[in-house]
């Protein structure tokens, strides 16, 4: 049987539909290759994210950089040696409990611990930082005019340290990094 391309099968009619014209049916079979398509991305897309995991090596590399034996980090770990050699190896995932002490005992970034590169945020995210470190920088200039330029920037650094991602600026926190900064020198009487 040759290699005939994809054909929209026009379904049975019902009664009382009407019927499709040749260019409704080929959008149709346009919409149904696009769908096709799209899924084959989304496979190949998760299939080369998997390939870029390289967790067991990763950790072998970290251990060897921190210059400790296999015994000597899962005692620090907490974990049988056994666990963290099967890690190391590929063969077991490291449970959600090891992965978080690796993150306390040794700050480790595990994205890239699992993907060999550093987290890069996205554009979306860069873009509402931002937005956001300018909201405070005109509200600190508004609010405190008498700040010097380095002053000010201490000011909306350490505001923005603090700050959980709200969108909006809190003025009570705003004051409360004033005050840390510029508490008011006690005299002595």
């Amino acid at each position: 049987m040759p290699d005939q391309p994809f054909r929209f099968r026009k379904p049975r009619k019902l009664p009382g539909q009407k019927e499709l014209s040749d260019d409704q049916w080929a959008e149709l079979a346009d919409d149904h290759l696009n769908e096709s398509l799209s899924e084959e991305t989304a496979a190949e897309n998760q299939a080369r994210r998997r390939a870029e995991l390289c967790l067991p090596t990763n950790l072998k590399a970290l251990r060897l950089r921190l210059g400790l034996k296999q015994a000597e980090m899962a005692t620090r770990m907490g974990a049988a040696n056994r666990s963290l050699h099967l890690y190391e190896a590929g063969e077991r995932s490291p449970s959600a409990d090891f992965l978080s002490t690796l993150y306390v005992n040794f700050g480790i970034d595990l994205h890239k611990l699992f993907t060999g590169t550093p987290y890069e945020p996205s554009e979306d995210w860069k873009t509402a930082f931002s937005r956001l470190t300018l909201k405070v920088a005109r509200q600190v200039a508004e609010a405190y005019p008498d700040l010097t330029t380095e002053e000010a920037d201490a000011l909306v650094t350490l505001y923005m340290s603090r700050s959980e991602g709200e969108t909006n600026v809190d003025g009570a926190g705003l004051m409360l990094c004033y005050g840390a900064l510029f508490k008011p020198e006690e005299s002595e009487d």
